[in-house]
């Protein structure tokens, strides 16, 4: 059931990932039985360069040392300027930074606004990207109506992405 081969160019190892994910994701439902295809969002090409950079910039993110990893998904813009996870995430570092107070709140959540509206032209499709803007709205615009859009938007996207059920949940 689970062997099989894949090759793919360098280059294309997320599409190779997609494949895989795809493959087992197939293999599972047909398995269970289930009612329905299953649906996995497609992951945008990025360069290994970029994204090499980019799971830096995560790890970063991750361990709240906000401005390497703003530094980091500086990077990745100049390297894959389409690349729109990495102005989701981004929003994501300036969001804290504003939030503990480490940069002006409301420098802050203008920034935010601004890469989210910036992921979401390059991806609509991007869960994270409405998320970043959902916060801008609620923290920056004071738009409760156009945050809690933004944000059922993100999760209809991706249902099971809790960060951003917890944006919501605020």
């Amino acid at each position: 059931m689970w062997a099989d081969t894949y090759e793919r160019d360098i280059g294309d190892i997320l599409a190779l990932q997609d494949d895989v994910a795809s493959a087992i994701a197939g293999q599972i439902e047909n398995h269970l039985g289930g009612p329905k295809p299953l649906t996995l969002a497609k992951t945008p090409a990025i360069s290994p360069e970029a994204y090499e950079t980019y799971l830096k910039a995560n790890y970063y993110l991750d361990q709240f040392d906000l401005q390497k990893s703003i530094e980091y998904y500086s990077q990745v813009i100049k390297l894959d300027p389409d690349y729109a996870p990495a102005y989701a995430h981004m929003a994501d570092a300036y969001f804290f930074l504003g939030f503990f107070s480490a940069i002006p709140p409301q420098q802050a959540w203008g920034k935010v606004k601004e890469l989210g509206v910036l992921a979401v032209a390059k991806d609509d499709q991007l869960p994270e990207g409405h998320a970043a803007l959902a916060s801008a709205k609620l923290h920056y615009d004071w738009d409760f109506g156009g945050a809690e859009k933004e944000f059922k938007r993100a999760i209809d996207l991706n249902p099971n992405n809790a960060d951003i059920r917890h944006g919501y949940a605020h």
